[in-house]
Formats: structure tokens, sequence, C-alpha cells
């Protein structure tokens, strides 16, 4: 008789119930290539090969259930194979499921070689003791040297797993202590992502957060990134020391101190978590002190003029003198006896004599020079943003060698994403923005990245002023 068997009806059959191909054809020849009903024929048979003697199955086999009687005469035919012959195996209890969610007393596989390693969920790939090199392995290049090729079922598995596949290119393969370490040496900040993999939302980062392209640079540039399993080793000890309620979990942890700085328990949207991660970076600046202003000069010591250099005496006269402690009536006094015949009794009030008004006159104010400086530089920098004018232009096609994205944060909360050439001018931005803010035509608004304005890199490339994929805030 012609056979009525489909291969891959045969493979998944197999591949679910670990039968031999013999086994697995006769079952799904007795079902007329039914899939379902054969497994239930299979499981009710205990996996035994169909016979119709009893001899073949075994004395210690108990007879078929009435259901499986009723199975049978419900599909039986006239056309049925001779019985083979009776076969005696091993069975070999390891728990394997052949689903990521069947338990596995359902599917254990009965075979005479030795037991193979569980197979892990798609939802569990990452790394583990002591073997946590394995997941870099290229499982791509595996499934395709396996004898055969992939199963359509298989390529579904495989394309599935690849969808909810850990961010492997952000994960530094480090212990949290090692991270700390590594984070405080390249002043970057520790972000931790605890995956649990019963929850999905877990599973929902890797397909949504960490594969985003607005996402990835921001993370490599300013974070060492750790994944960890709540179960693993890793993970265990991070909730010793930080308390995780909900999952997932995705904390920002200070490098130099060990607190966590920031928490996350609810990441859906790419673009808010970036302007979050944005706003995080520039309200807690890496060297707390880089912003700090600039130190005027020293204060004069508490210390007795008698106790003082002729130089010292001389420093204490024009301190005074640039804090205004002078009064004007002093410029009427006649001048004192010059400063190396000062004694005991002088007082660090007293008007220098006139070679200290030369020196004191001879001596720059850097902190005028620098405030003029300033002014100069934000009325050039103004001149420059009033002279580009308000255009949107046109977006180029999207061409992942030559274009990228930047998202705009608007002064009214609004966000828009646009698409520029890599190598466009930063005062095309400008431009746009301007063709955007109505304020922005009027009057010079700041365009930040990461504490940086952009105003002051208007001739630079996106690509030199590293706006690749970027999330710029434009203020009011």
């Amino acid at each position: 008789m012609s056979s009525i068997v489909d291969t891959d009806a045969l493979l998944q059959f197999i591949q679910v119930t670990n039968a031999d191909p013999p086994i697995a054809h006769d079952y799904l020849e007795f079902a007329k290539g039914d899939v379902e009903l054969a497994i239930s024929l299979f499981l009710g048979n205990d996996g035994a090969p169909l016979n119709t003697g009893s001899t073949a199955l075994g004395g210690h086999h108990s007879p078929p259930s009435p259901s499986l009687t009723r199975s049978i005469d419900y599909t039986a035919q006239d056309d049925v194979r001779a019985p083979l012959a009776p076969r005696r195996e091993v069975l070999v209890d390891t728990p394997a499921p052949y689903a990521p969610f069947a338990p596995s007393s359902v599917y254990s596989p009965a075979a005479s070689v030795a037991p193979e390693a569980p197979r892990r969920s798609i939802f569990d790939q990452l790394p583990r003791a002591p073997r946590a090199q394995e997941a870099f392995r290229d499982f791509a290049a595996e499934s395709s040297a396996l004898e055969g090729g992939a199963t359509s079922e298989a390529s579904k598995v495989n394309r599935l797993a690849d969808l909810f596949r850990p961010p492997f290119d952000l994960i530094q393969n480090l212990p949290l202590d090692q991270a700390r370490a590594a984070a405080r040496s390249e002043s970057k900040w520790v972000m931790i992502n605890l995956q649990k993999v019963s929850e999905f939302a877990c599973q929902v980062l890797n397909r949504d957060i960490w594969s985003n392209e607005l996402v990835k640079p921001i993370i490599q540039q300013n974070f060492v990134f750790l994944q960890f399993a709540n179960d693993s080793d890793e993970g265990t000890r991070y909730t010793s020391f930080y308390p995780v309620l909900r999952y997932p979990h995705v904390a920002i942890l200070d490098p130099r101190t060990g607190e966590r700085v920031k928490e996350w328990s609810h990441i859906t949207n790419p673009a808010d978590f970036v302007e979050e991660l944005t706003e995080f970076l520039d309200l807690r600046a890496w060297k707390q002190g880089s912003a700090a202003k600039r130190p005027r000069r020293p204060e004069p010591t508490e210390r007795a003029p008698a106790d003082m250099t002729e130089d010292e005496q001389l420093a204490a006269a024009i301190a005074a003198s640039m804090q205004g402690t002078s009064s004007t009536e002093e410029a009427d006094q006649p001048p004192p006896v010059p400063s190396s015949s000062l004694s005991a009794s002088s007082k660090p009030t007293e008007r220098p004599d006139e070679e200290t008004e030369m020196r004191e006159t001879a001596t720059p104010d850097h902190d005028s020079d620098s405030e003029d400086q300033d002014v100069s530089e934000t009325n050039q920098r103004d001149g420059a943003y009033h002279a580009i004018p308000a255009d949107e232009g046109t977006e180029p096609p999207a061409d992942p060698t030559t274009t990228t994205r930047v998202q705009f944060r608007l002064p009214d909360g609004s966000r828009v994403v646009r698409r520029f050439r890599k190598d466009d001018p930063v005062r095309t931005l400008v431009s746009f923005v301007k063709a955007r803010v109505p304020q922005a035509a009027e009057e010079a608004i700041s365009i930040m990245y990461h504490r940086e304005n952009l105003l002051e890199k208007l001739d630079q490339t996106v690509t030199e002023a590293g706006l690749l994929n970027a999330s710029v805030t434009v203020g009011a």
C-alpha cells in the first residue's frame, strides 16, 4: 500500500515522543497521518509497538484500555501491515521536556543511550555557572551543522529564540564586583537587569528595549551593563544586598559607593526610557566637582602684621583693596612710609605705597577678563544662532549606512523623531528646531545632549558631535 505518512508529521511525532522512526511510522500510518491522534495512541499504549498479538507486547504489559480499544476500532482499516518483531529496551528517566512549557513527566525519552543534558527554554538563554561562556556560542552555526538540517518546527523555535535573545552585545560578562571596578576605571555607571524566566515582561525587555537602536548607544557610552537570572549565583547575591519586589528589575548602581541610585520595574517605551536615562545623566554628573565654579584668588591668612613678611603684607593690602575694604577717604591720606619700614604697630588696612599701587595696577584682573570673554563668546554664539535660517528641509530616505535618527524633546513635552544624514552639520539640526519651535526663531534656546550645548558645535557633523541615534532636549 502507498504510504500516507508525511515527513514533517513523522519528525514532529519523533520530536514529541522520542520514539524510534519505525514505531513513529506505524502509529502515524495507523492514525492516517493525524499527528495528535497518533501521539494519543502512543501515550495510551505506553509507547509499545503496535501489534495484534499479546506476545509482542510482553507478558508484563496490561491489556489496552477501553478508550484505546475504541480509538483502534474507530480508526482501524483493512489494510494493516504485518506486526513488527518484539523489542526490549531500557527506559531512562531523563527529565527533558521537548516543549518550553511541558512538564517533564509527560514527555520523557526512552533510549538505551546515556541521558542528555536538559533542554533549556528559549526564555532561559543567560549564562549559567560554571559554563558561563555558553551564552556566546554561535547557535545559528551549530543548528545549520546538525545532520539533516533544521525542520520547520525547529526553525520556528530558532526564530523565537532570536527574537527574545538577551543583548549579548551589551552584556559585560563580569561578576558584580569586577563590573563596579571596571565602571570606576571608565567613569561609567553600573546598570543591572535582573531577569525571571517565568515573567514574560522580562523577555519583552530583550525584545523591545535592549535591542532598540536608540537605547543601545546611550548604554554603551555611559554604563557597564549586566544581566543576571534571578536564581543564578550573581542574581541571588544581588538580591541579598538590594531588595527586589517586582520583575523585571532594572537598576543603576554607583560603582564608587555601591548605592542603588535609580530603579525601574516597568519599562515599555524605548523613547521614554532614553529620556529618563538622559535626565539621569544630566542631573548626576560623574565628577561632582566638574560643574563647580572656578576658584577665586586665595583670601589672606589671619595673621598679625608683625608676623608677616614684606610680600605677605603687600598681598594682604592688595586683597583688601580688591574686596573694597578701603574707603574713599583713604585716597586723601598721605602715603605711608615704605613697606620695608613697617613695624609691629602697622595695620593691614593702611594704604600701600606707590610701588604697591604700581604692582596692583599692573596685576591683571583675571576674573574680569574671564567674564568679558564669556560675554563675548555668548554674543558670538547668539549671532551664529540667529544667522541660521528656520528650515525643516527634506528628510533623507532611510539608509543605515548614511543616515541616522535623532529624537527631539520639545519644550511643550512632545517628541519628534527625524532622520538626518550622518555628514550633515549640527546647524542643520538647529535649523530644523527653529522651524518646529516658534519661540526658537525669536530668541536663542538651548539644545542639549549629555550636558553639552549643541550651539557650541554648529560646524561639526552629526557623527563628530556623537549624535548618532541620539535623544536631544530642546530648552525653552
